[in-house]
């Protein structure tokens, strides 16, 4: 990315591994601060994820009591908590968060954008999460169709809970040069995050229907062709 930026740049920012401040009083600011990234587990027993009392300092303010506080200043934030993980998530986010990382850093300094993210990190096949989007869905019941992104359906056994998977398709240069604009990553780190994903000719294979974004077929005909197929007998229950 820094092949991109201009000359005499100046990085200003935080990148918090499951980290905390000390203050008497919940964070406050006393002018606009700099883009923040947190990571933090909320099952965290050495550094507490919300809050915890220290003698003599007042307490502790972790995660996702500085989340709210920048949420409150409408600042820009990445807040990603991991449910049920404790203090090992610090040592983690440099490995296995570098998509996230770089995609926000490009995002703020390439683009200029105000942003304001919180993701929970659970397992998508898992559960409480299928309970989690089937009563979600029961909830809208004046839509005719609802629907789910996940990049990684397959991989988790999500397809078994959804009526139908619209795979949206591009060729894997493209998707590879989209990727390193949008991210400020290199072609090696795309393609082995691509390598780490179940392949898109797989996916493509497997999916009920499939959407061309390939920079010349236009997306919305051909989502209009879909939604009205998914309106037909044999995708309602």
């Amino acid at each position: 990315m820094e092949k991109r930026l201009p000359a005499g740049f100046n990085y200003a920012g935080v990148i918090s591994y499951a980290g905390a401040v000390s203050g008497v009083l919940p964070p406050h600011w006393e002018k606009m601060p700099c883009p923040i990234m947190l990571f933090h587990g909320d099952a965290d027993k050495t550094v507490p994820f919300e809050q915890a009392a220290m003698e003599n300092l007042g307490g502790l303010w972790g995660s996702s009591a500085v989340a709210k506080s920048l949420e409150n200043l409408q600042a820009s934030y990445y807040f990603y908590k991991v449910e049920n993980a404790g203090h090992e998530i610090s040592g983690l986010p440099m490995s296995r968060n570098q998509y996230d990382i770089m995609s926000f850093l490009s995002r703020q300094v390439l683009g200029d954008e105000n942003l304001a993210i919180t993701t929970d990190e659970r397992v998508p096949g898992d559960t409480i999460v299928r309970k989690d989007f089937t009563v979600w869905v029961e909830r809208q019941e004046k839509c005719e169709i609802v629907g789910m992104e996940s990049a990684i359906l397959y991989e988790a056994g999500f397809q078994d809970t959804v009526d139908a998977v619209i795979m949206v398709y591009a060729p894997v240069e493209l998707r590879i040069q989209r990727a390193m604009y949008r991210d400020g990553a290199s072609e090696e780190q795309v393609r082995a995050r691509i390598a780490a994903q179940m392949d898109d000719e797989e996916k493509r294979r497997r999916a009920d229907f499939t959407v061309v974004n390939d920079g010349v077929q236009l997306l919305i005909p051909q989502l209009n062709r879909i939604v009205e197929q998914l309106k037909t007998e044999k995708f309602i229950l």
